[in-house]
């Protein structure tokens, strides 16, 4: 075979692959079905989610607590494959929203009727401290007890206050709230 119709092969087979593309990406299960077909390590769309994975459900239904299977807290639009809540499928899967204004679309900002906000509520940053899929932690958190806040804050300073003298493992928010408070230094 001459090298102008190996080229033209190549073209054809890729223009194929592209248009089989284009007319099963708008379902997950075809596009799944096409994708295997030419790559191995496609993951099923079907399968339950995991850790590894990097969302239309009510407002009573995303307010009700997280999900808890195997270790693995949920976050409820996540685990019903709700992902249009939150992302646009037609372009990218963008959000649909920016933080925190997507956020609030479910859960309220109770920040409104606080006097101290934390700083990550107030610049309107909740995936500073939350997973918004799923993760190990209850609430979502990216870390657990004293080393999500010790994640930005100084933990020498915090133990230099008299206040937390034998704190030892004590989680923060066990006196302070994480989000704000009508109290200094956000006390609850």
């Amino acid at each position: 075979m001459n090298k102008n119709k190996i080229n033209k092969v190549i073209i054809l087979l890729i223009l194929f692959v592209l248009f089989n593309f284009l007319l099963t990406s708008c379902s997950a299960e075809k596009n799944y079905e096409t994708l295997t077909f030419f790559f191995d390590g496609v993951p099923d769309p079907n399968a339950k989610p995991s850790l590894t994975d990097s969302n239309k459900t009510t407002k009573e239904q995303n307010l009700k607590q997280y999900v808890k299977s195997e270790e693995i807290f949920t976050h409820p639009p996540y685990g019903d494959r709700a992902c249009e809540n939150c992302h646009d499928a037609k372009s990218a899967n963008r959000l649909n929203a920016s933080e925190p204004g997507l956020c609030y679309q479910c859960h309220d900002d109770f920040s409104k009727n606080l006097r101290y906000v934390h700083g990550p509520i107030a610049s309107g940053y909740c995936t500073q401290c939350h997973e918004p899929h799923q993760g190990k932690y209850k609430n979502l958190l990216i870390r657990d007890g004293q080393k999500l806040c010790y994640y930005c804050h100084e933990k020498n300073d915090v133990l230099e206050n008299e206040n937390h003298t034998g704190i030892e493992d004590t989680k923060c928010w066990d006196c302070h709230d994480p989000h704000g408070s009508n109290e200094k230094h956000f006390l609850k």
